[in-house]
């Protein structure tokens, strides 16, 4: 994949998040403050 494809993918993701109603985004970001893996990969 490359760099504009993946600009591409994580604009599409970022705006479907943004146009979620407000408990689904926090639905969203509690899931991910919950993942293990996500959480070592955000440190790093």
């Amino acid at each position: 994949m490359d760099f504009l494809e993946m600009e591409a993918k994580a604009e599409i993701f970022w705006m479907t998040f943004k146009n979620l109603p407000i408990k689904e985004q926090q639905s969203v970001i509690e899931r991910l403050l919950k993942d293990k893996d996500f959480m070592e990969d955000l440190i790093e």
